[in-house]
């Protein structure tokens, strides 16, 4: 072990517990740490981007570029490294960066999951966040958490937009309301046009209801999701349109 490694590590153990307080003060160690990134010999850079994790926000943030640089290096173990400190001191990770922390095996499990939803509420449902996410399926400490969020995106991309009308007429202001054979159901109300416009639900059939409340009252039976004539099937992660007609005159 070269003297500069012992250093780097005693250092690294130093700041893990000094006071929270203490912590910001470290602004010459993250200098020196940001250098040793640069050392010739891997287990100091390893050591270095550990010791700057440790360290933290917002003392370290002076050492993103220089982690960032970290993610090329030609050893897996400090490009490990330098994801986990990346993921600990800055906050708008690129989708790349997210997808180093999420996928290696020297992160706790933990902080991986909590990557999954981050990459995901911070890049949104672009195709590098969903393949990441579909790579995190194969490991089994983050299966539940990523195909949670893949739902959920999934989700999210769903939408159901149409016009409610009753013997051609608009509907204004009335609640359209779309009842799943199992799960909560999802309202929208009307504008002055009968335009409505939902998002997020799961794909399935529905059965839906309306309820005129203002201008145009619907008959009874458009009001219980038991009786109505009208439902539909809703694909997931298309946009969906469908246009409840309702009659008074019925049969």
């Amino acid at each position: 072990m070269s003297a500069v490694y012992r250093l780097v590590a005693l250092a690294a153990v130093a700041i893990s517990v000094l006071p929270a307080a203490a912590q910001p003060a470290a602004t010459d160690d993250v200098s020196g740490f940001t250098a040793l990134l640069e050392d010739k010999d891997p287990v100091v850079r390893r050591e270095a981007a550990r010791a700057l994790a440790v360290i933290g926000r917002p003392a370290a943030r002076t050492a993103l570029a220089a982690l960032r640089k970290a993610l090329t290096d030609s050893d897996l173990r400090v490009r490990e490294a330098a994801a986990e400190a990346l993921a600990l001191i800055d906050e708008k990770l690129s989708v790349d960066e997210y997808r180093r922390v999420i996928l290696s095996r020297m992160i706790p499990a933990d902080r991986r999951r909590a990557a999954c939803e981050e990459v995901a509420r911070v890049h949104g449902d672009q195709g590098d966040v969903v393949r990441t996410l579909r790579s995190a399926l194969l490991d089994r400490d983050l299966r539940e958490t990523a195909a949670r969020v893949l739902d959920e995106l999934e989700r999210a991309r769903t939408v159901v937009t149409g016009t409610v009308v009753i013997d051609g007429f608009p509907m204004a202001g009335a609640l359209v309301t779309f009842v799943p054979a199992k799960g909560r159901p999802v309202s929208a109300e009307t504008n002055e046009q009968g335009d409505y416009r939902l998002r997020g639900l799961p794909a399935g059939t529905y059965r839906i209801t309306v309820d005129g409340r203002l201008g145009r009252v619907a008959p009874p039976v458009y009001l219980d999701p038991g009786a109505t004539p009208l439902g539909t099937e809703i694909r997931a992660g298309v946009d969906n349109y469908v246009n409840p007609s309702l009659t008074r005159f019925l049969p």
